[in-house]
């Protein structure tokens, strides 16, 4: 215990330059960025002539890649214009993607997040696919995949709800390692966590293989943060294996840490916004939404998973 407590403060000294509260991104500009329109003529013209460069788009994703992975964890881009077709949205939004990293086509290179009329705690679902909220998480439950980066853009937004909020995990770290390191240590095991992946085949077997801890510190990562809590007491109900009631109270203190009004960030993504998010320092939420009655009008958002390269 000793050496797991040293090691959690050695951590928060690491980290204590990359936190971030929501004080401070509201002062900061350096995170929202305005795609110039530049970028959508040289588009254009290599949608005509492959041959034509995208020298434009590859410095875009160059910016992006540097806010993402030494800054704040997070890109909030505006400025596609609301008269490209869902289609030419999709090619953009794919063209930029590859260049930000190497998506992961676990769900498609592109998928998308819409209610479907179901619920994720009756159906063998991702939450992604109702209109619930989703907690505070980062994406994927499966130990065999690591996205680096989440992107998610906005064809249509709701009716009503489905603001994005996001939160510093360096902040989380370091607020609960000062306030009861014990927490950390316990966020520190391997908990399994049920899957819903497409293709994923349900055994006990699997189930119990597919398990890793919350907080971890892997290579060029750094710290590393892997978490939905719903999806961690469902592997372990299934499992046989429940928390204990100090997992239990390690998992209350972090989720009130990370619902800490002074951390967490929030907006709504307007139709043709794209957010980009480091999924291993940034955790992020959907809050719930009530959705238009006509299917064309439905709420619609086009995620990517990436990875490093």
């Amino acid at each position: 215990m000793i050496q797991s407590l040293t090691k959690a403060q050695n951590q928060v000294d690491l980290i204590r330059d990359q936190d971030w509260t929501r004080a401070d991104m509201l002062r900061s500009s350096q995170w929202q960025l305005t795609i110039p329109a530049v970028v959508f003529q040289e588009f254009h013209r290599a949608s005509a002539d492959p041959s034509a460069g995208l020298q434009h788009l590859d410095q875009l994703a160059r910016t992006i890649q540097q806010e993402l992975f030494d800054g704040s964890g997070i890109v909030l881009l505006r400025g596609v214009p609301l008269n490209f077709s869902e289609l030419v949205c999709r090619n953009f939004y794919l063209a930029l993607g590859q260049r930000i990293g190497k998506p992961i086509d676990r769900y498609g290179l592109v998928y998308d997040v819409t209610d479907l009329g179901r619920s994720y705690q009756t159906s063998r679902i991702p939450i992604s696919q109702t209109n619930a909220e989703t907690s505070f998480h980062t994406d994927s439950s499966a130990i065999d995949c690591l996205p680096d980066v989440v992107g998610l853009m906005c064809l249509r937004p709701a009716l009503s709800g489905g603001e994005s909020q996001v939160v510093s995990v360096p902040a989380v770290y370091q607020r609960l390692a000062a306030s009861d390191p014990k927490v950390i240590s316990l966020l520190h095991q391997d908990y399994i966590r049920d899957i819903v992946t497409p293709g994923s085949v349900f055994s006990l077997e699997n189930l119990r293989k597919n398990q890793f801890p919350i907080f971890s510190h892997q290579g060029r990562r750094g710290l590393t943060f892997r978490y939905m809590r719903y999806w961690i007491e469902r592997g372990h109900q299934k499992a046989g294996a429940l928390l204990d009631a100090a997992q239990t109270a390690a998992f209350d203190a972090l989720d009130r840490t990370l619902c800490a009004e002074d951390l967490v960030l929030q907006f709504k993504l307007e139709a043709r916004d794209i957010l980009w998010v480091n999924n291993f320092k940034v955790a992020h939420n959907r809050t719930n939404y009530q959705d238009y009655a006509e299917p064309d009008q439905k709420r619609l958002l086009l995620r990517m998973w990436l990875e490093q390269v």
